[in-house]
């Protein structure tokens, strides 16, 4: 392993600050190592996840400095008046509050708790199920539809839809209106009627459309601040990437980790993880401790047009999937 990965190193970034009176940007700490990547090594750079999501009362600096970012950013590109991002930047922001466990039961993405016994066994196992799959393909299509079934995405019914409109509007019309002149007004709005939502539906017996519907909120609010995480990234790359030997390869992979991917397919777009930063998520972290799974990032990294590059990628990343699934189901 030592090997393969460099040793981690800490950098503190000051983020360019943007002229709002109620907006200001706290440093933030990056982790950096050198990462093997085939016949090629980089500099890889992440946000440590410890207090990142600021769940269960540990909030870093780092998840501050991503929600002020994206609010700036709205502003600073013209889009303070567009409902669906400020809408983001409210999701995101309801995220510390959010159910968790409801999160996870729409589309999981729960960290594993670490189990030194075992940690290297699991990475060997994905390296064995990786290998056995070598060279099979998976369209962007199909990878949408198998990776549903694989984390146990639920069917809602479309009355569940038609209710999770109703509540929409009840959480957020208050804030959105507020947002733009008084975000904490905007924010302080938003937890009154979570709450007061998760006292009525969340915290009774029955109501389960209600409690569906706040399950939904609450994977889309960590969704939301997968976005605002993705935006960070979209400033913080060029700026590392000015830094870096290979230039390309660097923002091909940070690019790949750290950006939501959101596809021009037909007939709708799609995103490739239902809002997602593949970094973020267990199952790709899991994928990239592999020398399988490295390779299929240096393949995809080198060769971003091509179309078979990203079809194994795709079927590795649906077995790195199920593997984080049983391996969840183990814990």
């Amino acid at each position: 392993m030592t090997q393969l990965f460099g040793r981690i190193n800490r950098r503190n970034i000051d983020l360019p600050q943007w002229t709002l009176p109620d907006c200001r940007i706290p440093p933030l700490s990056l982790c950096h190592r050198e990462l093997s990547l085939g016949n090629f090594s980089i500099e890889q750079y992440w946000v440590s996840k410890q207090g990142l999501y600021g769940t269960r009362g540990k909030c870093s600096s780092s998840h501050l400095a991503v929600l002020a970012n994206f609010r700036c950013q709205v502003f600073r590109q013209g889009f303070a008046g567009h409902r669906e991002s400020v809408e983001a930047h409210l999701l995101a922001s309801l995220l510390p509050i959010s159910r968790s466990n409801g999160s996870n039961r729409v589309f999981s993405d729960a960290c594993l708790q670490p189990r030194r016994r075992d940690s290297t066994e699991s990475v060997d196992d994905l390296d064995r199920m990786l290998r056995e799959s070598d060279g099979e393909r998976l369209s962007l299509h199909e990878f949408d539809r198998q990776n549903r079934g694989a984390i146990g995405f639920p069917d809602y019914s479309e009355s569940t839809f038609l209710r999770y409109r109703e509540l929409v509007s009840e959480l957020l019309d208050e804030s959105v209106s507020l947002w733009m002149n008084n975000v904490d007004a905007a924010i302080a709005a938003l937890t009154m009627n979570w709450n007061a939502l998760n006292q009525s539906y969340g915290r009774r017996r029955g109501n389960k459309m209600e409690k569906d519907v706040l399950d939904i909120l609450s994977f889309e609010s960590r969704a939301a601040f997968h976005q605002c995480y993705s935006a960070l990234w979209v400033d913080l790359i060029p700026r590392l990437r000015d830094e870096q030997d290979d230039k390309s390869i660097f923002q091909a992979f940070h690019s790949l980790w750290h950006l939501t991917q959101r596809l021009e397919t037909k007939p709708h777009p799609t995103h490739l993880l239902h809002g997602l930063a593949l970094g973020l998520h267990p199952a790709f972290g899991a994928m990239l401790l592999t020398p399988t799974g490295r390779r299929k990032v240096a393949e995809l990294i080198q060769f971003p047009r091509d179309k078979a590059s990203l079809e194994r990628f795709l079927h590795a990343g649906l077995v790195s999937l199920h593997h984080y699934v049983s391996q969840r189901l183990c814990r």
